[in-house]
């Protein structure tokens, strides 16, 4: 994804660079420590988003969230290749270029 691995070890940075990296903006990775049901969910949703960018389905996103220690090691080591945001390179470029995205709508804004 083009991060540094210290990034990864650093609490709450770590959910920063995590949205960041699934095209969202990067307080989102900060609602995942909101307590209760609602932090629960916004992880639930970084997850999914995480798989999508990898080109995985609704099933790995399962994964990432019962067995993190075993399935995040497989978009790491093994030969899960980075798409962009949802897996749309198309869209990831876009941003990329313009910074002007819209992820939710999937359009660029002018």
């Amino acid at each position: 994804m083009g991060l540094e691995g210290w990034e990864s070890l650093v609490p709450f940075y770590n959910l920063w660079v995590l949205a960041k990296a699934v095209g969202k903006p990067p307080y989102w990775g900060l609602l995942c420590c909101i307590p209760f049901f609602i932090g629960i969910i916004w992880a639930i949703w970084l997850c999914n988003m995480l798989s999508k960018s990898f080109g995985k389905d609704e099933g790995f996103t399962v994964g990432l969230i019962l067995l993190p220690f075993i399935f995040i090691p497989i978009l790491g080591y093994g030969n899960a290749k980075y798409l962009g945001p949802y897996g749309d390179p198309v869209a990831f470029r876009a941003y990329n270029e313009n910074k002007k995205f819209d992820f939710e709508n999937n359009n660029l804004i002018n």
